[in-house]
């Protein structure tokens, strides 16, 4: 997988949990954008990416069963 690759898999996976994590108003603001402002990729396989937001936090997405997990504390 790719860097690229990854991206589309977490805007495409994620797009619900992230506009309720990063309580984002999707008619004022673009989803893609506020995204990757607040997010970076830190680290990726072929399973699972794991991402960091602005306060240091883990967010790890297991993308084949659809698990998240911020912080050690999963999210379904």
């Amino acid at each position: 997988m790719t860097y690229d690759l990854a991206w589309k898999v977490v805007l495409r996976e994620a797009k619900i949990f992230l506009i309720r994590y990063l309580k984002i108003d999707v008619e004022k603001e673009d989803y893609e954008t506020r995204v990757r402002e607040k997010l970076e990729i830190v680290e990726f396989d072929n399973d699972t990416i794991f991402l960091e937001d602005n306060y240091g936090r883990i967010i790890e997405h297991n993308y084949n069963a659809e698990e998240w997990q911020v912080d050690g504390m999963w999210l379904y």
